[in-house]
């Protein structure tokens, strides 16, 4: 047992002097052989390898980094359904955030006809979760529309700090579909894990946005 743990030791250390070492494969001569090492690595399942990557994912605990963020955001994007401020949204939320992950993840990674679930769910889902924000359930909320019926509206138009704020979660939101739509055509962007972080933390931010958005109002017409 004890001869068994220390084969172990001494596989993970000389493991850990491997990895410095290839990290310090930065000339250009040694670029084919820090690939050949890569894959080498990828095969005896201690690494996750892209070719199109320069990046080196260690998986030593069995985690892939990548994978990890993708999922930590999604749990984020879950978190911001803390943001209602009624109860009663909360089976919208979830029904609408589980059609726009399901139609998002679809679209990211199926080639073309992906497409049509990323519009079909995801776009439907996220309209559905957005909407959980603003639409009246009973008496404990405000609706969209009636936050427009404001008499600052009236008096003189979109205060600009709202309108830089809407623009701005506007602009974010078309950034990430388009974003989207160029991963599902681009095998490059497909194979390259940080595209969909991206992405997916564009989405995140739109969300948090439009979440905040009711509590930020009273600021946002001064």
């Amino acid at each position: 047992m004890e001869i068994k743990e220390n084969y172990n030791s001494s596989v993970e250390s000389a493991f850990d002097r491997y990895i410095k070492e290839l990290y310090k494969l930065k000339t250009e001569n040694d670029k084919i052989a820090e690939n050949v090492a890569k894959k080498g690595l990828e095969e005896l399942g201690m690494t996750s390898y892209t070719p199109h990557s320069n990046s080196l994912r260690i998986n030593s605990l069995g985690i892939n980094t990548e994978w990890g963020l993708i999922v930590g955001i999604c749990i984020l994007i879950a978190c911001c359904g803390f943001l209602l401020n009624h109860f009663a949204g909360i089976p919208m939320y979830i029904g609408g955030l589980a059609f726009f992950l399901a139609g998002l993840f679809v679209g990211l990674n199926v080639p073309i006809f992906g497409l049509i679930f990323l519009f079909s769910h995801g776009a439907t889902g996220l309209f559905l979760l957005l909407s959980s924000f603003f639409v009246r359930i009973g008496e404990e909320s405000a609706d969209f529309l009636e936050i427009f019926h404001n008499p600052v509206f009236s008096d003189g138009g979109i205060p600009n700090n709202l309108k830089l704020y809407i623009e701005t979660t506007v602009a974010l939101l078309i950034i990430a579909f388009v974003y989207t739509i160029l991963h599902n055509l681009s095998p490059v962007l497909r194979n390259n894990k940080k595209h969909m972080i991206i992405i997916l933390l564009l989405f995140f931010i739109v969300i948090l946005l439009t979440g905040l958005a009711p509590r930020f109002f009273p600021y946002l017409i001064q």
